[in-house]
């Protein structure tokens, strides 16, 4: 028999630990794949990952497919600017690789939804080895890790994760760069940062970024020259990402919701102290206990009892800065996600700029307190790995701990919450007692003469079996095992089948007036590619659409016209003196309504202030193509006129007549306007904001920089 050459042995023992956390993640949320004859649709990809994500990401897909970068969106809100979203994942590398290689369906949106969770726990797992784990040590944090609660909680919030998978190459970064020192490892880390800009959720990005900051500081000392290679790590990863950066700034401050939220939602959407108890019984996650009521994807804290074991080892039984500086990022985080729970919180919101952005405590700081205790189990897997025989008695010990404090918890609830609590864990007992039993044997593993490889196979098996389990439970809305009927399935593959695919072909331009605010599940209108004026985006909307849709000039976006001819003009001094004249009943339809601080031509601006025509014998305007990004008019007057079109004014909006640029200014508060002679007019109008054109270049220079560093750097190597 012929032997098996080293090197397949070398690329088999490699692969092996990625092999385990795919069984692991098939373990876990292996429904999300599986296919039944009519396909399978699970609750985990409903509500806001089917209502809010997925229409995004069809859009995204349709217009990449017809070769149209989309800068614009004209589907929500009657149009607003799409690459500085960060939550239409428009830069995400996984949403592009799926568009190129797929285009975006149900069942793509389920595989991706699985390789993300898949990719978490190798993010872990490359983290973990970056601080000197071992292979098992480190499999072990990973599967602990794609199994935590804010995956299984807030699986529906597609952003959100796709932000805390990313998070642990940061800190592998940051570590990595603090150990090595060269411009290089800061170059390879600025890829990390950018891959979570991209992700899709701002907050949580900003603060990941902040906390593993504080992080690097701790661990660098005092060492002015580590510092010097973290700040060129944090500011190339920033730079590399400006195309999206700089544009959502812009977009955040011509938005609402920019200062944050009120005290009273951060009441709402911080973590109760009594779900606290999920960290050892995740399956109370599903348990609303009363008078505390919270949805299940902000109340999940679970790792399970594996992870939570081995993260009190490493407190209990190790020593040293590193503990002490996870230790306290761990306590600070679960200070942020308790929210005005608080005094701490309420204090650092009024100091701190950074949190009183955040509006979610219990989702964005729950995250980084589950990704450090998943971090800190990891460390104590090693530690547990690596003690030798003397050191069993220190297990013990912790052991008994974590049994009377996972006891003295339960004694808790069930005295506060009664039945309900023993409900609760009654149908879990058997499969509890047995995962105490197994832990109980790894704490004793060196006094029962357990040899090291099965141990190590014992600890990673109990990691794999509990996740499996506990995964399954139903957290309400968001079950990870319950299919949806398959009648459900063939209704949304037929919908899918049907919609039109080229954003460049739209027949449909008359809007469709929906209540406002609107739900979510409005969306849809990305869906079908009709323009409406019910698209959603809590968090980013327009304040100029906003205000007209507070006032009477709303009926303007729903009536069926593209391009209105206006003969007479009105200026005023500001923007309030034209929300103010719009109030008192102005007719939008003969008077245009005109900032004078919003025309930057003087010559344009006499013209606006004397201009006074009669109004035509003939006009007719048409559009001749539509698409994310351009618009094409034809118009035909027999007079100057003022053109009101029907389309949300917005910076980085640009008409021009036969290549040469004309001003397009803001109209009636919210429109976009502009000034026209007599004749055959054939207009183009082209978004491309100025903030989207410099944040592209930086990002290009600085991606440039990197890879000169890189190459720098291999070249110094190799002499």
């Amino acid at each position: 028999m012929k032997a098996i050459p080293i090197r397949y042995i070398k690329y088999g023992r490699a692969a092996l630990p990625f092999v385990v956390l795919l069984a692991a993640a098939y373990l876990a949320y292996g429904a999300l794949i599986a296919r039944g004859p009519s396909g399978n649709f699970t609750h985990l990809a409903w509500n806001d990952l089917f209502h809010f994500m997925y229409p995004r990401l069809i859009f995204n897909s349709d217009s990449l497919s017809s070769l149209t970068f989309p800068l614009w969106n004209p589907y929500i809100y009657s149009g607003m600017p799409w690459a500085s979203n960060p939550q239409a994942c428009l830069f995400h590398p996984i949403c592009l690789i799926v568009i190129l290689f797929f285009g975006y369906s149900l069942a793509a949106l389920q595989i991706q939804l699985f390789m993300t969770f898949f990719l978490s726990g190798v993010s872990m797992y490359l983290c973990l080895r970056s601080f000197s784990c071992c292979r098992t040590a480190s499999l072990i944090g990973g599967i602990i890790f794609l199994g935590c609660g804010f995956f299984t909680g807030n699986a529906q919030h597609f952003p959100q994760i796709n932000t805390l998978a990313c998070v642990p190459l940061i800190f592998m970064a940051v570590n990595k760069i603090l150990a090595r020192q060269t411009l290089s490892a800061s170059a390879w880390g600025a890829f990390a940062i950018a891959l979570l800009v991209f992700s899709g959720y701002p907050t949580m990005m900003a603060n990941s970024l902040a906390i593993l900051f504080l992080f690097g500081i701790a661990k660098s000392g005092r060492s002015i020259a580590s510092l010097r290679y973290l700040l060129a790590f944090f500011l190339l990863g920033l730079a590399l990402s400006s195309v999206l950066l700089l544009p959502a700034c812009e977009n955040a401050m011509l938005s609402m919701r920019t200062t944050g939220a009120s005290v009273t939602d951060l009441a709402i959407t911080s973590l109760d102290p009594n779900y606290l108890a999920t960290i050892w019984f995740p399956y109370f996650a599903s348990f609303n206990f009363p008078g505390h009521p919270m949805n299940p994807y902000l109340s999940n804290c679970g790792i399970g009892l594996v992870g939570l074991f081995l993260a009190f080892y490493y407190l209990i039984a190790r020593t040293g800065r590193l503990k002490w500086t996870l230790g306290a990022l761990l306590v600070l985080s679960a200070i942020l996600m308790l929210g005005t729970r608080t005094p701490v919180y309420m204090a650092l919101r009024k100091f701190i700029p950074l949190i009183r952005y955040v509006s979610h405590p219990a989702m964005d700081y729950r995250a980084l307190f589950l990704f450090f205790m998943c971090l800190i189990a990891g460390l104590g897997a090693q530690e547990l790995i690596s003690r030798r025989a003397k050191d069993s008695a220190r297990a013990m010990i912790v052991f008994a701990v974590f049994l009377i404090s996972a006891l003295a918890v339960f004694v808790y609830l069930r005295a506060s919450y009664g039945e309900g609590v023993y409900r609760v864990t009654a149908g879990h007992i058997y499969f509890l007692v047995a995962l105490m039993l197994g832990l109980a044997i790894v704490a004793a593993s060196a006094r029962l003469s357990l040899s090291r490889a099965s141990f190590c196979i014992l600890l990673i098996l109990l990691s794999c079996l509990e996740i499996h389990y506990w995964v399954k439970a139903d957290f309400s809305f968001n079950s990870t095992v319950t299919p949806v009927d398959d009648t459900i399935w063939a209704s949304m593959k037929q919908q899918e089948a049907a919609r039109p695919r080229n954003v460049r072909k739209n027949a449909v331009f008359q809007r469709k007036m929906e209540q406002y605010p609107v739900e979510y599940d409005r969306n849809r209108a990305m869906f079908y590619k009709y323009f409406s004026d019910s698209g959603y985006d809590h968090a980013l909307i327009l304040k100029y659409y906003d205000d007209i849709m507070r006032s009477p000039a709303k009926a303007l976006l729903t009536e069926d016209w593209r391009i209105m001819p206006i003969y007479e003009t009105r200026i005023v001094d500001g923007e309030q003196d034209v929300l103010s004249a719009i109030r008192e009943g102005a007719d939008l339809h003969r008077a245009a309504l005109v900032n004078r601080r919003d025309i930057h031509d003087r010559q344009l601006l006499q013209a606006l202030m004397n201009f006074s025509t009669r109004e035509p014998r003939s006009f007719s305007a048409r559009v001749v193509s539509y698409s994310p990004n351009s618009i094409v008019y034809e118009v035909k007057t027999d007079n100057p006129a003022i053109l009101l079109f029907n389309e949300i004014y917005y910076p980085g909006w640009r008409l021009f007549e036969d290549g040469h640029r004309r001003e397009l200014f803001r109209i009636d508060h919210a429109f976009r306007g502009a000034y026209i002679e007599e004749g055959t007019h054939r207009l183009r109008m082209i978004f491309m904001p100025l903030s989207f054109i410099i944040g592209f270049f930086i990002s290009a220079v600085s991606l440039a920089l990197i890879f000169f560093l890189i190459r720098k750097n291999k070249k110094q190597l190799i002499r």
